[in-house]
C-alpha cells in the first residue's frame, strides 16, 4: 500500500502541475475607432520675378530703389531709368493646396543681387503680414475643394556712385507648409 500511496501522490502532483491556472469568471475588452483626413498637397507656384528694371546710378552718394508690392518703382534722388527699361514689377507667388487649411507663409527679410564680385542686398517687402520666419495663414476654399494664397513680395536696395555697373541677379524663396 505504501507504493501505491507514493504513485497516487505523485500522479496528483504531475496532474495539478500540468492543469491550466484558473482564469476567473470575467474578462473585458473596447473598440477604438480609426479615421484619417486626406487632403491636397501644398505647392508654391512663382508667377512672375521681380524686376527693378535698366537703372542709370546717380552721379554721386546713394539712393534707394524701390519696387512695392503693387509693383510700382520709386527711384531715389540722382537714379534715372531709360524709358526703353523693362516695366519693373514686384514677385508673384500663388500657394495652393487644400481649402480653409491653415499654413505657414515665409519670405525671406532679404537676398542679394549679385553681378561677379559685387552686391547688392535686396530688402524684402510683401503685404506686412508674413514674416521672415513664417506667419500663419489660411487658403481660401473649404475642405474638400482646392484652396489658394497669393503672396506679392517686393524689395529695395541702396544704388550708390560707386556701384559696379553690369547685370545683376540673385533669387529667394517662397515657402509654405500646412500647420
Amino acid at each position: 500500500m505504501k507504493i501505491y500511496s507514493k504513485i497516487l501522490a505523485t500522479a496528483v502532483l504531475v496532474s495539478a502541475a500540468s492543469a491550466p491556472a484558473f482564469a476567473g469568471p470575467e474578462s473585458a475588452s473596447d473598440t477604438a475607432n480609426a479615421s484619417a483626413l486626406i487632403i491636397q498637397p501644398i505647392t508654391v507656384t512663382k508667377d512672375r520675378d521681380i524686376e527693378f528694371g535698366t537703372l542709370v546710378k546717380p552721379r554721386t552718394g546713394s539712393a534707394k530703389v524701390t519696387v512695392a508690392n503693387d509693383g510700382t518703382r520709386t527711384l531715389g534722388t540722382g537714379i534715372a531709368s531709360p524709358a526703353s527699361s523693362a516695366t519693373p514689377t514686384s514677385a508673384k507667388f500663388t500657394i495652393r493646396g487644400e481649402g480653409a487649411q491653415a499654413m505657414t507663409v515665409a519670405v525671406p527679410a532679404s537676398f542679394e543681387l549679385v553681378n561677379g564680385s559685387s552686391k547688392l542686398t535686396v530688402t524684402t517687402s510683401n503685404d506686412g503680414s508674413i514674416a521672415a520666419g513664417g506667419t500663419t495663414k489660411s487658403l481660401s476654399g473649404t475642405l474638400g475643394s482646392e484652396g489658394s494664397f497669393e503672396v506679392l513680395v517686393g524689395g529695395e536696395f541702396d544704388l550708390a556712385s560707386t556701384t559696379a555697373t553690369g547685370t545683376y541677379t540673385g533669387s529667394f524663396t517662397v515657402t509654405a507648409s500646412y500647420n
